[in-house]
């Protein structure tokens, strides 16, 4: 039985202002809680089918008057995880997943709100653990813990809510739940999209995101763009062939030497010989559409660059904004033996890798052929 009264949040009180002031964004802050959500089913969503074999992973993010909910039905935050939980840069066991780093739901919810309520029942234990987080107590009165209330639940029952309180005005005015929630349909398009086709290779288990947050309520899809479905140039006025194609390219799992720099035992940096493994595909458009151009960078199922503004490699889209490959070339790229920056906005790898990287999608695109003719790339 769980005879703990209170949980850690002992840390600095300026590191928690420094998370208050971060440059932060209002989909990155709420792509950390869905992390949260995703990585903890994937934890336990064996233990749950066995019980339910209809189960499916539910999130959903509401909003009333001056509090934001976020609640899923994932495997809850068990005894163990729970008192580490608040207390920031406590790492999860396992660090190859999307809470590596053990800051994301502490910053998330510190930067957009001044007083958080965490709640949880873990798949296979009978009890609910509730802590409140008020940032101004906690900062100016250097508090070290905070209670943790309880009750028996089911044993069966598992979730976790997160309820953000005296939201920081500055941060909400203006934005536009309509177009973040699309945003975090584009950031999750694996866990929505449907298993078929080239995005076999890419899917991740679906899961639901309802967002309730705007003037209705609704279910987050995600609607593939498409490709240009066309004959090669050379076979449009030849009556015995007309082949259509789907103006596609699939990379396949390809491995890019480069350098990393880590810390030895000794707490000393040294460079070491690595590698880069990127896979994918690269599409032309129907036609030209502003916005659905250039390309999105992925790393373990979710999109980590190309949210606000796509990204643009020169070797692939070519130097200039107005040319047509520029305008119709789009793609994704999907990353793995990579590292992120904290709040998972930007991939840490180096120039030189990125250059060396589409320097090889770009010479793989170059092989590409329609019997003897060569794609003039």
């Amino acid at each position: 039985m769980d005879k703990i009264k209170n949980v850690s949040i002992e840390w600095e009180s300026s590191g928690y202002s420094v998370l208050k002031n971060l440059n932060a964004s209002i989909v990155g802050i709420f792509t950390e809680f869905i992390d949260n959500s995703i990585q903890s089913y994937k934890n336990d969503k064996g233990k749950i089918n066995r019980i339910n074999p209809d189960y499916r992973l539910k999130i959903t993010i509401s909003r009333i008057g001056d509090e934001i909910t976020i609640e899923d039905n994932a495997g809850g935050i068990n005894e163990k995880n729970f008192y580490r939980a608040l207390k920031p840069a406590n790492k999860a066991d396992d660090t190859k997943g999307l809470n590596e780093f053990g800051l994301g739901m502490k910053y998330a919810a510190v930067w957009l709100s001044n007083e958080w309520e965490l709640i949880s029942s873990a798949f296979g234990e009978e009890i609910e653990r509730k802590v409140v987080f008020n940032y101004h107590d906690v900062v100016n009165k250097n508090l070290k813990d905070l209670p943790v209330i309880k009750k028996t639940v089911k044993k069966n029952i598992h979730y976790t809510k997160v309820k953000l309180r005296n939201l920081e005005q500055s941060k909400i005015k203006g934005w536009k739940p309509k177009l973040t929630g699309e945003k975090i349909a584009f950031v999750y398009r694996n866990f929505l999209r449907e298993n078929k086709g080239i995005y076999s290779d890419y899917c991740e288990d679906r899961i639901e995101i309802n967002w309730n947050i705007g003037s209705e309520g609704t279910k987050l899809k995600w609607e593939e763009y498409g490709f240009l479905n066309a004959k090669w140039f050379k076979d449009v006025n030849m009556e015995k062939d007309t082949r259509y194609l789907d103006w596609i390219f699939k990379l396949n799992p390809e491995e890019v030497p480069t350098k990393e720099i880590v810390i030895d035992e000794k707490g000393k940096q040294k460079e070491v010989d690595s590698k880069v493994v990127v896979s994918g595909f690269i599409g032309i458009l129907p036609k030209m559409e502003q916005g659905k151009n250039g390309f999105s960078l992925f790393r373990r199922g979710r999109v980590v660059e190309g949210i606000d503004s796509r990204v643009f490699p020169r070797r692939i889209s070519g130097g200039q904004a107005g040319s047509a490959k520029y305008k119709r070339l789009y793609g994704e790229i999907h990353f793995s033996n990579t590292r992120v920056s904290f709040d998972k906005s930007q991939l840490t790898i180096s120039p030189e890798t990125r250059d060396m990287i589409f320097n090889v999608i770009s010479s793989k695109l170059k092989q590409v052929s329609f019997g003897l003719d060569k794609i003039k790339y």
